[in-house]
């Protein structure tokens, strides 16, 4: 049986997901030098036309695995 790629994960598009790993990455990148970059790094990826939520769920995951010493 054929598992559509929809519902494998939730109907999530495939941008998304990848914007999303991207982001987390340079959020860490940013949170180790300041909150300022932080602050323009999440301007910077709504400027450019990347879902708000997107840009939000990135920021998240990259500061809760500073905080659990993940990276």
């Amino acid at each position: 049986m054929r598992v559509e790629t929809e519902a494998a994960d939730d109907g999530r598009q495939i941008y998304d997901r990848i914007a999303v790993d991207v982001l987390e990455q340079l959020f860490q990148r940013a949170g180790r030098d300041d909150e300022g970059a932080m602050n323009v790094l999440e301007q910077y990826a709504t400027d450019v036309g990347i879902d708000a939520d997107a840009v939000s769920e990135a920021r998240e995951v990259a500061e809760a695995a500073q905080f659990g010493g993940g990276e």
